[in-house]
């Protein structure tokens, strides 16, 4: 999906309401690769991942939001 909207060259809310935005751990970024580079140069600090949503469509944040907490407290964040 992200390749295809992505050639489409749509603009951003137009992307969400196409189901671009996932919770974490759905999409193409590779946590678990995040993760062990953290690891590896010693980093012990913060980050910050955010969650877009299309904001038409939030009935489902909260129950996506527990999706993505869960997943990254899975893969070690």
């Amino acid at each position: 999906m992200f390749r295809r909207v992505m050639g489409e060259r749509i603009r951003f809310f137009e992307a969400c309401a196409q189901g671009l935005m996932c919770p974490i751990g759905r999409g193409v970024i590779d946590y678990p690769a995040i993760r062990a580079l953290l690891e590896r140069i010693g980093y012990g600090g913060f980050i910050t991942v955010e969650q877009e949503r299309d904001p038409l469509n939030a009935g489902g944040s909260l129950a996506d939001v527990k999706a993505s907490r869960d997943y990254l407290m899975g893969v070690g964040f």
